[in-house]
């Protein structure tokens, strides 16, 4: 996706960033070196497993309570839902933390 010319934000947690890291070392300097790519790190206690929102859909995954993962997701396509998805992703990424290009 990066390679063909999409814009990509990437917001995660600490540790799922280190695990990013680890376990798949090229994907991770590409994705930090590309210069349509960004991945910032939420340091919050809550966050969505999964927003995608677009000019045409958004698409939500939320995490149980156990802090496991939920294979139920939300979508939509009326402008409404999309501006709020939009919304909400715009929330996280204003207090995450970008990471730096290079190391």
């Amino acid at each position: 996706m990066v390679s063909k010319g999409a814009n990509l934000s990437l917001i995660m947690t600490e540790s799922i960033f280190e695990k990013m890291k680890n376990d798949y070392p090229e994907a991770t300097r590409i994705l930090k070196n590309s210069d349509n790519s960004r991945i910032l790190i939420y340091k919050g206690e809550v966050m969505p497993s999964l927003i995608i929102a677009s000019d045409q859909y958004f698409l939500l995954s939320l995490m149980l309570k156990t802090r496991r993962y939920d294979n139920s997701y939300l979508m939509g396509t009326e402008k409404e839902a999309i501006e709020w998805a939009t919304k909400l992703y715009e929330w996280y990424e204003k207090n995450s933390e970008l990471v730096p290009k290079k190391d």
